[in-house]
């Protein structure tokens, strides 16, 4: 069932997530400062929360040329104002996927484990 404006508005006044994981417990210890965390989603669009902290990424997919600044849907972005609750100094790095990127993944895995680096997936 879709979500009114009304109730997204609400979810996000009430940042629930934050309480069930005991996020001010754990800010006690860090709160992610000098931690780079990749969302890898849909892309992250650039958003006040995430001012200065989202840094540019890569697209996963074939021919994707931008830098992962571009949510297709919006789910990446939200994915990143939850790791921007619970760690508010990490960086953000966003990496652009779809469905079709699963191969490319695979085989930057594949080359990061027999000791090879990459510096883009694919």
């Amino acid at each position: 069932m879709p979500v009114s404006p009304a109730q997204a508005s609400r979810a996000c006044e009430s940042p629930w997530h934050l309480s069930h994981l005991k996020v001010t417990e754990a800010h006690r210890i860090s709160k992610g400062g000098g931690s780079t965390v990749a969302v890898i989603d849909t892309g992250v669009d650039p958003h006040s929360d995430l001012q200065g902290r989202l840094l540019p990424g890569t697209e996963t997919f074939p021919n994707g040329t931008g830098d992962g600044r571009r949510d297709i849907d919006g789910h990446g972005t939200a994915m990143a104002g939850l790791v921007s609750g619970i760690a508010p100094e990490a960086k953000i790095l966003p990496v652009r996927y779809t469905e079709k990127s699963k191969p490319a993944i695979h085989r930057h895995y594949q080359r990061q484990s027999n000791g090879q680096q990459s510096g883009r997936l694919g």
